[in-house]
Formats: structure tokens, sequence, C-alpha cells
């Protein structure tokens, strides 16, 4: 795993309050992730609608290059917005992350 350092200082989404994860802080963090969205369902569009037009059955290579190159991108995108998230993720309940104490 890479260090969450942000050379930069320039943070582009925020810890969420519960739970797991970051949401956009800022009109960079919503821009990634409009642009993410964009092209993730053009992706979709250009592999999968095709062949609904026409009626067909979806084979399995098709669905499974949809479902691979769809994992590693969110995949990506997810190390990117973690990169860009201030503090990091953590486990946050109350705005307060929670660690896990682990006894040597």
């Amino acid at each position: 795993m890479r260090n969450n350092e942000n050379k930069t200082g320039d943070y582009w989404f925020r810890p969420r309050r519960y739970g797991y994860g970051a949401y956009p802080d800022n009109w960079k963090g919503w821009a990634a992730t409009i642009v993410f969205l964009v092209v993730f369902l053009a992706w979709t569009a250009f592999m999968l609608l095709p062949m609904w037009a026409h009626g067909q059955r979806l084979d399995s290579a098709r669905w499974m290059l949809w479902l691979g190159i769809g994992l590693i991108a969110t995949i990506l995108f997810s190390d990117f917005c973690r990169r860009r998230t201030r503090g990091g993720w953590h486990w946050h309940w109350g705005g307060k992350p929670i660690r896990r104490q682990v006894d040597d």
C-alpha cells in the first residue's frame, strides 16, 4: 500500500462522517467523480447496449471483459480518491476515526 501523503496539499475529497470512504469536497472532486461516471456509463453503453438492442444474449466473453475493465477502473478511481482525501480513509463514526486496538 502506498503512503497516504498528498505532496501538494491539494485535497479533493473529505472523509465521510459515518462509515468508510469519502465524498467530493470541491469542484475538482465533483469533476473527477462526474468524469468517472460518464466514462463508466459510456463504457457500459459501448459494450452492452448493442447486444441488447438486437435482442442477442450477452456472451460470457463480452460480459467478463466489461466486468474486468469496470472493476479495474473502479479500483483505480477509488485509490485516486483515497490519495486525494484529507486525513485518509478510516472507519468514521460521528466524524471521529475509529481505529482498532491491536494487542501485541
